[in-house]
């Protein structure tokens, strides 16, 4: 994938997951073209595609061509469904830069709501499961959306919030946020859009620590911290490694 593409898509991609997509001016890159004949089998036009080892991996496993497709040999709706693959693995390479996340699959055919599904993993776990969502609105716009921005939103959170009660406490800190309901809010990306939200975006966050002397008014200490920087949700307080839960609040609007 070109540099360029990651460029131009960037700012749309980051903000609300939409890009513009009209032919002629497509963003998303569809493949150098080789050349092009009409399968009279199918009465389907086909392209012969320069394609990468994992668009020819996903494809094949999609439409159990892998000898056509290894050609790079597509018909319209497989380099139809390869656009769309390579604008998910764009989204995905911009809005994520420090993570490897691999597509696994693609869906054979659109949800309900006309959206296509490609799943995906982090290369750290080869069985995470995590899904984008593109599709192409009446305007001609690529739009997506996708369930990693939780675990990439509780990864930043957590290391902020670590590091913030550390220097509160004055002993090492360590939390473990989970971002709870089904709300969208995949275009948050950094702290003071997490603390804007307040209840909005819910979670549940354990707390551990090193030395709990007086648990009670340590989670005093650690509640008006907590609603000074808007951060609501159910917070628990642990110390090292026990299991046993010290002390716990809850903080809402």
């Amino acid at each position: 994938m070109k540099r360029g593409l990651l460029l131009l898509i960037s700012t749309a991609v980051i903000l609300c997951g939409c890009t513009g997509r009209t032919d002629g001016a497509n963003h998303v890159e569809t493949g150098k073209e080789v050349s092009r004949m009409e399968d009279t089998n199918q009465n389907e036009t086909t392209s012969q595609l320069e394609l990468t080892d994992d668009e020819i991996r996903i494809l094949s496993e999609t439409y159990l061509q892998e000898d056509r497709i290894a050609q790079g040999k597509l018909y319209k709706h497989q380099e139809e469904q390869l656009g769309r693959l390579r604008f998910a693995v764009a989204y995905l390479e911009e809005k994520y830069p420090d993570k490897k996340l691999v597509i696994r699959s693609c869906s054979e055919k659109a949800d309900s709501d006309g959206s296509w599904a490609f799943s995906f993993y982090e290369n750290t776990d080869e069985n995470g499961n995590f899904h984008i969502y593109v599709k192409e609105l009446s305007n001609g716009e690529y739009c997506a959306t996708e369930d990693y921005w939780k675990v990439a939103l509780e990864e930043l959170y957590d290391s902020w919030l670590s590091g913030q009660l550390s220097d509160l406490l004055g002993q090492t800190v360590e939390t473990k946020t989970m971002f709870l309901g089904n709300e969208d809010h995949s275009a948050v990306t950094s702290i003071e859009e997490i603390k804007a939200l307040g209840d909005k975006l819910p979670r549940s966050t354990d707390i551990r620590v090193n030395e709990v002397s007086e648990a009670e008014r340590m989670a005093v200490t650690l509640k008006d911290f907590v609603i000074q920087n808007n951060l609501y949700g159910s917070y628990f307080l642990y110390e090292g490694d026990k299991a046993g839960e010290l002390a716990s609040f809850q903080t809402w609007n």
